[in-house]
């Protein structure tokens, strides 16, 4: 085998592995969240609670093929880009949105209404914060990279 070709399939090898890395640990994180979402309860006088139940494992298995069908669709993308390749991807994106903001907004059921109100104004607060510091990230990156370029012109002194 000629050195060109071995990188080649050495790459190729290191994508199929990074491939199955990342839809493994994304199977895991849905289903991680989905499984512990399901157990979530209402304990009268304690508030939020965590009660294991059954059905959590079927949550669990739906996450874990969440996760790998995403990565499933980039790969059939990056094979063979399509106009309905990328389109499925779009969707099924947007689905797995809907569903996270689907979970997010799941423990809320569980807050009282006179509290709600305090709730909102706390996450409006922290998603004020967070803002704030992905928008400082950004910038900070931003002039970071322009530094790492090299001048257009040297001055003489």
């Amino acid at each position: 085998m000629s050195g060109g070709s071995q990188r080649a399939s050495t790459a190729a090898g290191g994508a199929r592995t990074f491939g199955r890395i990342a839809a493994v640990a994304t199977g895991l994180s849905f289903a991680i969240v989905l499984g512990s979402v399901s157990c979530v309860v209402w304990l009268p006088g304690a508030g939020l609670g965590f009660q294991w139940r059954w059905i959590a494992l079927l949550w669990m298995g739906v996450g874990l093929a969440a996760g790998g069908y995403l990565w499933l669709l980039i790969g059939r993308l990056e094979a063979a880009p399509s106009r309905a390749a990328r389109r499925r991807l779009v969707v099924y994106c947007i689905l797995l949105l809907l569903g996270g903001l689907s979970v997010f907004a799941y423990p809320f059921r569980f807050v009282p209404r006179e509290k709600f109100g305090d709730v909102l104004i706390g996450l409006a607060a922290a998603l004020f914060a967070l803002s704030f510091a992905g928008w400082m990230l950004f910038r900070l990156c931003r002039a970071l990279s322009k530094n790492d370029s090299p001048p257009a012109h040297l001055r003489k002194v």
